[in-house]
């Protein structure tokens, strides 16, 4: 298993809708893709920004500017890996706000994969501004919870609906290793090694959310987990000899083969 995060650009918010309650000066948040490698097949959890469409959010441009230039184009950064958007198999997208499926267009030949609940959100929010130029409805399969990319249920997707109705987040499984796509259910606090609720944009998140990903953990307590989540802060600032930074905003994260590696 390889995976790589792709910074695709970053959100400035005003102060009162921070993500991150106890990082109360910080307004600048990345918006992040992941790109996994797994048996031989090319996942993509969440598209991030577009540089197509972005002036286009409504009324969140009273909290909220957007930054997506050239030093976060998707395409290149991808071709850095050494892959174009025709090599990706399965596209994922936690849920369909903008900053999530920004760039869903530009996989024309992938299978994407939606939980049913997020599309239903998605028609009934046609006019949320989160929700504008979402995504293309055509290119969607929607499953339903505990959908298995891999007959052998190594790659899993799950509801951790709170932050939207719909909300999924993947469980891959290899080795020893366990790595868990969060987007923005919640994010595990370094400080207090505990798993904590996103905040912001006056959205209330389902404790539920929490509560679920916990007995994820308990079952993979032999082994060894890494979270991933779509707006980490410190992404590009980890010094772990199992992180590899390609770019400032483009970092590929190595997997031993036992616990201890």
């Amino acid at each position: 298993m390889e995976i790589f995060s792709i910074n695709t650009g970053y959100i400035n918010m005003k102060s009162k809708f921070h993500w991150f309650p106890e990082y109360k000066e910080i307004q600048r948040y990345p918006v992040l893709s992941y790109l996994i490698r797994l048996k031989n097949k090319n996942i993509l959890f969440d598209t991030g920004l577009s540089q197509d469409g972005i002036d286009d959010i409504g009324v969140l441009n009273k909290f909220v500017t957007i930054e997506v230039g050239q030093d976060y184009k998707f395409t290149q950064q991808l071709k850095l890996i050494g892959i174009d958007c025709g090599d990706i198999d399965y596209v994922i997208n936690s849920h369909l706000h903008f900053d999530h499926c920004g760039n869903n267009r530009k996989f024309i030949k992938s299978k994407f994969l939606i939980q049913k609940d997020e599309l239903t959100a998605l028609k009934n929010n046609s006019r949320n501004p989160s929700y504008i130029k979402a995504i293309n409805l055509q290119l969607c399969q929607q499953i339903e919870d505990g959908y298995s990319i891999f007959e052998d249920n190594s790659a899993r997707l799950f509801k951790a609906k709170g932050h939207t109705a719909g909300h999924q987040i993947l469980v891959i499984e290899s080795g020893y290793n366990v790595a868990i796509f969060l987007g923005d259910s919640c994010y595990f606090d370094d400080k207090t090694q505990k798993l904590k609720l996103f905040g912001g944009l006056g959205i209330t998140a389902n404790n539920d959310a929490v509560a679920f990903i916990e007995n994820i953990i308990k079952i993979y307590a032999d082994k060894k987990i890494k979270f991933f989540y779509n707006h980490d802060i410190n992404f590009n600032k980890y010094n772990d000899e199992n992180i590899e930074l390609i770019t400032s905003e483009l970092i590929k994260y190595k997997f031993g083969g036992i616990k201890n590696e």
